[in-house]
């Protein structure tokens, strides 16, 4: 029984646990239309004015309606990327409401031949995080007839054994995965018909399968009046790409991200390999990353705070940075900026900054990024376990060299430093049963549904420990930061429940519920959060992260003085708890 529990939170951590019961299906290529929109949609917008973004918008939700919930759509007979060419053009050229909603419903009556339709059947209330977003198909004012036939789909009852758009990895996995959609690899630059085809698929994403759509900071309707334009003119690569990276970004989810070799190119191909973090709020140069590359030309100290980088003021180099750098709060954002702040396609860059109250200007030589060896802040040469002074374990999950978890730990207190990334190679982390009395319920996840796309339901509670008289008694302490994300807020999670444990630090990237890929027109791929994560009493972490019940900020002082100050305020908590 307990080999069984414990399997079934990995699967739960993992997230391929869910409420469908659908193995994967692929796209039946024999009903792919041949050539008719190979490399072409066929489709151009010379001018536009807000009567066709309207119309974008309405085609944009219908479509995105009808892939998800149309039986015959969703699993994958109907090759749906071309029916959006080809009613495309219609809406486009529509100058009024009411020739708009004349294409869409000649378009929508094609596909309501529905053999079979029930009334929504919904989980009971309280296993529900979140409903379906779909009144507007109720709205007939904006859309007329189409409204009805709409409504008769959504009616429609979905076999949730044939799912194509949404599949998912094994009949016990419920969990989005967008495997089907076509990437289009060899389009170069898409046209603009592709790229409202990006901008559509990744919005109805969103919509339907995002676990945190409720959160996102934009009203995500409005999102498509704001975004159609920037796609119509992105009509060069870097335009395309950079539409596509401030739309991710709008969703605040640090595990959003793109990564493509033009977006690279342009955030530059050369770095000064020196650690920037904010401290005080300040860009501050941390540690010395330099010294494998800069011999008697490194001008900077530690605690140094940079003021311009080619002359541009900090504040100028956030604020514009901030536009395309997806995260899910600012102190993420802030930590993902300053690995940014000396990237260049310049071969030296112009430093302003400011030391004990004097101003300095020097000039600092970069270096080829794919040379560059830059550490890996989240993981470190560190032991995985060893005991401190005053007689206190340190465990670092992250550890590059390894080591051994204790069977049973009797020190004065223990240290788990989650400012990393976890290594499932190092054993002991994962279960430390040793912290627990007995089964404590710690977490509870929500998962979309395939029979009612939009709907997030309550999976079981997560539960941690056994039932363990000889326990850890002695203080915990769990070290988190801007740095700890995803797994590690996780485990930062399922440590917090053990007794006499406390979180201490300052806010974590706050995105967990592992990642899911979403393929876009062009070769793009990236990434969402695939499943939502809380509190066993509801409360969220994403976005918020992992709350410190002490609050530790480092200073500039400290930097200055290399010292880990938040090390030492947990030792210093520990102490104090064990006076003997």
């Amino acid at each position: 029984m307990k080999t069984t529990c414990i399997n079934i939170i990995i699967i739960i951590c993992l997230l391929i646990i869910s409420c469908g019961q659908e193995k994967e299906r692929s796209i039946n290529t024999n009903l792919q239309d041949g050539n008719e929109f190979k490399n072409d949609s066929k489709i151009s917008i010379d001018s536009y004015n807000n009567v066709t973004v309207e119309n974008l918008i309405v085609l944009c939700k219908v479509w995105g309606f009808l892939k998800y919930y149309h039986p015959d759509i969703a699993n994958g007979k109907i090759d749906w990327d071309n029916e959006l060419f080809r009613i495309m053009p219609r809406i486009i050229n529509s100058t009024s409401k009411k020739e708009r909603n004349k294409h869409l419903l000649s378009w929508v009556k094609k596909y309501d031949n529905i053999a079979k339709t029930e009334n929504a059947f919904y989980p009971n209330a309280d296993s529900i995080k979140l409903y379906p977003g779909i009144a507007w198909i109720e709205d007939q004012n904006t859309l007329g007839k189409v409204s009805k036939v709409l409504i008769k789909i959504k009616n429609a009852k979905r076999d949730d054994n044939k799912w194509n758009y949404f599949t998912t990895d094994s009949p016990q996995s419920a969990v989005p995965k967008f495997k089907n959609e076509n990437p289009y690899p060899n389009l170069s630059l898409p046209d603009v018909g592709y790229r409202l085809l990006a901008l559509f698929r990744y919005w109805n994403i969103i919509e339907y399968y995002y676990p945190y759509k409720y959160l996102i900071h934009a009203e995500w309707n409005k999102i498509l009046f704001e975004f159609i334009p920037l796609f119509i003119e992105a009509n060069d690569n870097l335009s395309y790409k950079l539409s596509i990276l401030k739309l991710i970004t709008r969703i605040n989810d640090t595990h959003a991200r793109l990564y493509d070799p033009i977006i690279e190119d342009y955030k530059g191909k050369r770095i000064a390999p020196i650690e920037i973090g904010f401290v005080e709020g300040r860009a501050i140069v941390m540690s010395g990353f330099y010294k494998p590359y800069y011999k008697t030309d490194y001008p900077f100290r530690l605690g140094d705070q940079i003021l311009k980088i080619n002359n541009e003021p900090i504040e100028s180099i956030v604020e514009r940075k901030l536009q395309i750098i997806p995260a899910s709060n600012y102190p993420a954002k802030l930590r993902l900026i300053a690995r940014e702040l000396f990237r260049t396609n310049n071969d030296k860059l112009i430093i302003d900054y400011e030391r004990n109250g004097k101003l300095y200007i020097d000039t600092i030589n970069t270096f080829s990024l794919q040379k560059s060896n830059i550490p890996y802040r989240f993981r470190q040469n560190k032991p995985y376990y060893q005991v401190l002074k005053n007689n206190v374990s340190y465990i670092y999950p992250a550890s590059m060299i390894g080591g051994v978890i204790p069977d049973s730990i009797n020190t004065n207190g223990i240290i788990i430093d989650l400012r990393c990334y976890p290594c499932m190679d190092n054993k002991g982390y994962w279960e430390f049963n040793q912290l627990y009395p007995a089964s404590i319920e710690f977490a509870k996840f929500t998962t979309g549904n395939a029979t009612h796309p939009g709907l997030f339901t309550y999976l079981p509670t997560t539960k941690v420990g056994n039932y363990n008289p000889h326990y850890f008694k002695g203080k915990k302490v769990i070290l988190v930061n801007e740095i700890t994300i995803s797994h590690s807020e996780f485990m930062a999670m399922k440590y917090r429940c053990a007794p006499n444990s406390i979180v201490m630090g300052s806010t974590t990237a706050g995105a967990d519920g592992g990642i899911i890929k979403v393929d876009l027109p062009g070769g793009i791929s990236t990434y969402i959060t695939g499943a939502g994560v809380y509190y066993p009493d509801g409360t969220e972490t994403q976005q918020i992260g992992i709350r410190p019940d002490i609050e530790v900020l480092p200073t500039i002082r400290g930097i200055r003085e290399g010292r880990d100050e938040l090390l030492e305020k947990a030792i210093e908590y520990l102490i104090k708890s064990n006076p003997s």
